[in-house]
């Protein structure tokens, strides 16, 4: 169960850009670059995908977690697509152990990990770190110990990418495992959203997709809670 948890303290870009006036590497170099792109756009495909913005359905997903009884003492947690990490810092919070993956390495390290260690450098003993494409990501852990849980954030904008991450979702998944999943009904000029992701869904006969939460004033804001069903259990 979760228990009530203090505000989480969080690194922000004034951080980052300090961290960059004093650094000459090319790592900071990079993240430089990302700084400039994610000012002109909040998404670039195969180049920046958003890890540098905390995105609205970020913080309905860590309000459900609070406020909803999850057991997450001791369980196996993934924050994909992570950005700051806020995801996974609950669960940590809140006793579970936890994988974190994202996009830009330079997210991970000047994002996510100061996070982490700001809030609890304990934490960071209790962590894993990838970056990356999803694929590359589900193929590196596929034969690690599956998640209790996978909890990931506005990453079904891009109906391209939703092969990967169901693939994702269903490489690593415990048997008896769940996914939240939160995300806006559509995306203006990316085409992807809760709705068509419902039908890939339905379509692939893996998973069940539950509604657990809904915004509905202006853009409409889900949860979606999947499972595997009962004769893909039966797979496993």
């Amino acid at each position: 169960m979760c228990s009530s948890i203090p505000r989480q303290r969080r690194q922000n870009l004034i951080d980052v850009f300090n961290v960059l006036r004093t650094s000459d590497s090319d790592s900071t170099k990079d993240l430089s670059v990302l700084c400039a792109d994610c000012n002109h756009s909040d998404l670039q495909a195969a180049v920046y995908e958003g890890g540098l913005k905390i995105w609205e359905c970020t913080y309905d997903l860590v309000n459900y977690i609070a406020e909803t009884e999850l057991e997450l003492e001791e369980k196996h947690v993934l924050d994909l697509g992570c950005g700051a990490g806020l995801i996974g810092l609950i669960c940590l919070e809140n006793g579970a152990s936890c994988v974190f993956q994202d996009y830009n390495i330079e997210v991970l390290q000047y994002i996510t990990i100061p996070n982490i260690i700001l809030n609890n450098e304990e934490y960071v003993k209790k962590c894993r770190f990838y970056s990356g494409d999803w694929q590359y990501f589900s193929e590196t852990i596929k034969d690690q110990k599956k998640f209790d849980y996978i909890f990931t954030s506005e990453t079904i904008y891009n109906t391209e990418n939703y092969s990967k991450l169901h693939d994702v979702f269903e490489r690593l998944l415990n048997e008896d495992g769940e996914i939240y999943l939160a995300a806006k009904s559509h995306y203006f000029g990316v085409g992807g959203g809760i709705t068509l992701f419902k039908e890939y869904i339905s379509k692939r006969n893996i998973f069940q997709a539950t509604s657990c939460w809904k915004h509905s004033e202006g853009v409409t804001r889900e949860i979606l809670r999947l499972q595997f069903l009962k004769h893909k259990k039966e797979d496993h």
